[in-house]
């Protein structure tokens, strides 16, 4: 099997992919994810190059990805199955502060940036309803909104923020912008990040992982998504109304909900592995420990 870094060098003396993704590619968790897949022959260098580039047909991306998860490239991801979420209610006090707290976003942004989607303050407004949720955890989960990253193909979706639980990524939120590209492509890459933050996971050392969720958004449609490290699946599906700003509140309290339900399941999940794997750690200790009838003294002798 060829390494990636001489797979990377054949890429780019041919022309396949352009020399600024190539750092893209060495020192990003995705980019190492997608080369991978090279390297085990689920994509081709002429699929990464369509990957890292603007494609020059729709579906593109879908087509690619799709065929690589052993899925139907012919159809959307409504083959995906349906992994449901019991879904929590959070408290009336708590939706009055998060509202009362998002006017305030909307009076500093205007409320045109409900109806711009060119504008990056669009999605800074997820902030208003995800930190308030995260908040709630009193510091066991985290958010950590993404960074730009020099040499990042710009046809790609940007992850907008990663909520995280030692150190395990639970939740992405990624960026949907169909006047760019087809719904398809943006679901593609939501898949590729999904398995990407999952085998990170993994690479922390665990046998047991808990479920990646993702949501893709707009901030008018919300898709969620999920990854157990062998089956992708969907889940809530949330159409929020900008007709006008009440409505487009009233709508957030039901994304805010999901969120909160999201982050929770997850949560759960993560300890429960946590637990599991310790457990697991601690028999394979307490199996390697002598026996404590074995004597521990070199030429000891047996007692009468």
């Amino acid at each position: 099997m060829p390494t990636q870094r001489e797979l990377e060098e054949a890429a780019c003396a041919d022309g396949v992919i352009p020399l600024f993704t190539s750092d893209w590619i060495r020192e990003t968790a995705i980019g190492k994810f997608i080369f991978e897949m090279v390297q085990n022959d689920r994509l081709t260098l002429q699929d990464l190059r369509v990957l890292v580039e603007s494609p020059s047909v729709s579906d593109a991306h879908w087509q690619i990805v799709a065929c690589a998860f052993d899925l139907k490239p012919l159809m959307d991801e409504y083959q995906l199955p349906i992994f449901s979420i019991p879904r929590t209610f959070l408290p009336p006090s708590f939706h009055k502060r998060v509202m009362h707290d998002s006017i305030n976003w909307l009076d500093a942004y205007g409320d045109n940036v409900l109806h711009d989607g060119s504008t990056p303050a669009r999605m800074r407004l997820i902030d208003a309803w995800l930190v308030p949720v995260c908040a709630l955890y009193k510091g066991l989960v985290t958010d950590r909104p993404a960074s730009r990253i020099p040499g990042k193909p710009q046809t790609w979706g940007v992850v907008e923020h990663a909520v995280y639980i030692l150190q395990g990524a639970i939740l992405l939120v990624m960026e949907l912008k169909l006047s760019l590209k087809d719904k398809k492509d943006y679901v593609a890459q939501v898949l590729l990040e999904l398995a990407s933050a999952y085998k990170l996971n993994c690479d922390k050392g665990f046998e047991e992982q808990h479920r990646v969720f993702a949501v893709l958004t707009d901030l008018q449609d919300f898709y969620f998504f999920s990854y157990d490290g062998s089956t992708f699946s969907r889940g809530y599906e949330i159409m929020v109304s900008s007709c006008t700003r009440e409505a487009f509140l009233r709508g957030m309290v039901e994304v805010a909900e999901c969120f909160f339900s999201t982050i929770l399941y997850g949560y759960i999940s993560a300890l429960e592995a946590v637990t599991i794997n310790r457990s697991k750690q601690d028999r394979s200790i307490e199996s390697w420990k002598p026996n404590k009838h074995r004597s521990l003294c070199v030429g000891a002798t047996a007692p009468p």
